[in-house]
């Protein structure tokens, strides 16, 4: 709730009250509090609504082939739903083979680094005083905290609502009982950081 209240207060400069559960507030969690949304990876397929007709069914219906995403009750709801389908149907050789690491995972390394593995986080709140440190919530939805240990106590373009995504990242417990990461200058090249 701090994370939306600061997102709101830095979008409405001199306001005091923010209403909640309201279009805005809606917009303003999508865009800053939610986890980071993994674009590459799809829904799984709905196994016993066929997609084109809705009807449902007691046994799993087939899946298209290619995407494995949608499913359909005969051979002609597929054929009529793919001049729409083909636009959104990627084959899945084609989507990436594994989705980003959480902090459960990367803790699970016991502060070593994950080799070849990218965790895939969203600053959330900012916690910033003598150095930068965000609150980040992964994909699941746990936060933890990021804390900047580089030369200048920044990591470059990080702001609120930003997705960070670290290459070879390690766990650390800081001193005071949280955890999450310490970012060190030399692990700056491997961050990449979008802002919207």
């Amino acid at each position: 709730m701090r994370g939306l209240m600061q997102a709101w207060s830095k979008q409405n400069p001199g306001k005091t009250t923010m209403e909640v559960g309201g279009e805005e507030t809606q917009k303003l969690y999508d865009q800053f509090i939610a986890p980071p949304t993994n674009t590459s990876s799809k829904p799984k397929a709905e196994k016993w609504t066929c997609d084109y007709c809705n009807k449902t069914s007691v046994k799993k219906l087939p899946m298209c082939i290619r995407c494995k995403t949608v499913s359909y009750c005969n051979k002609e709801c597929q054929v009529a739903a793919w001049k729409a389908h083909k636009k959104t149907c990627v084959p899945i050789d084609k989507e990436p083979k594994s989705l980003p690491q959480t902090w459960e995972q990367v803790e699970a390394h016991g502060g070593s680094r994950v080799e070849g593995k990218t965790l895939e986080v969203r600053a959330i709140l900012d916690e910033s005083m003598t150095r930068q440190v965000f609150q980040c919530r992964d994909r699941v939805g746990v936060v933890k905290r990021i804390a900047a240990y580089t030369n200048d106590r920044r990591i470059p373009g990080l702001q609120q609502g930003s997705v960070i995504r670290w290459k070879n990242p390690r766990f650390h417990f800081f001193m005071d009982g949280s955890s999450g990461a310490r970012i060190e200058e030399e692990d700056l090249p491997n961050l990449k950081i979008s802002n919207r």
